[in-house]
């Protein structure tokens, strides 16, 4: 961090150091949240009044209005530096999807201009395509792009499955949750790099495993109980 400082203080305009420190405070600030997060989830379950106060502030505290706006400052300087840089586009209409969508797509697209492959920019522009347009055909084919790019991207096999679901596509959901259980027990990292990559690895797998239950609970009671899914040979 100190060096990613000292020479932005030279050269304000030092792209990589201002995308690599906003990178860098991004992860610091996600590996507290885990720990309060962790910390608050040890406290509830020694307590019996079922009080959930402290898993109310966990979003709140997850990052501060100043962490942030530095962040988001650092991001946006990046990419004004360098503004045909693809993965700085990405990264900071990621970061402002949540609350500026619009802008935030307006990033993804321009990081897909400079790079179809985008892995960032193609999960992120079809999280976009459904959660705030609600187009479901425009993220299904997003996410099919995506999975060409990177067959073991955990996320989008996840979010293929869940739409193949949601459409009754039975085969079409196995083959996806199947190929997404094979890249996690295979340890194939790729969608889940850096720090913390084992412990979100294996928090993934048990939630991917109770999904994939929970939808073969749904198979069942249409009648399709029978239908032997290959992923439950890997879960």
């Amino acid at each position: 961090e100190a060096l990613y400082r000292q020479v932005i203080e030279l050269n304000p305009k030092h792209s990589f150091a201002l995308y690599n420190l906003a990178v860098f405070l991004e992860k610091a600030q996600a590996l507290n949240s885990n720990k309060q997060q962790q910390q608050q989830q040890q406290q509830q379950q020694a307590t019996t009044d079922g009080d959930d106060e402290a898993g109310a502030m966990t979003s709140s505290s997850k990052m501060g209005p100043e962490q942030r706006e530095e962040i988001l400052s650092l991001y946006e300087r990046s990419v004004a530096a360098q503004p045909k840089d693809s993965i700085g586009h990405a990264d900071l209409g990621r970061f402002i999807l949540e609350e500026e969508p619009d802008r935030a797509n307006k990033h993804l697209r321009r990081a897909l201009d400079l790079n179809p492959d985008n892995e960032v920019a193609l999960y992120y522009h079809g999280l976009h395509a459904f959660e705030n347009l609600n187009d479901t055909a425009a993220a299904q084919a997003v996410w099919q792009h995506l999975v060409a790019v990177n067959p073991s991207h955990v996320n989008g096999r996840r979010r293929l499955g869940q739409l193949a679901v949601r459409g009754e596509d039975w085969a079409e959901a196995d083959m996806q949750y199947a190929t997404l259980l094979e890249a996690l027990l295979d340890g194939d990292k790729s969608s889940l790099a850096g720090e913390g990559g084992c412990e979100r690895s294996a928090s993934l797998l048990a939630s991917v495993r109770a999904e994939v239950f929970s939808v073969m609970a749904i198979v069942s009671k249409q009648g399709s109980g029978e239908r032997r899914w290959r992923c439950f040979e890997l879960a």
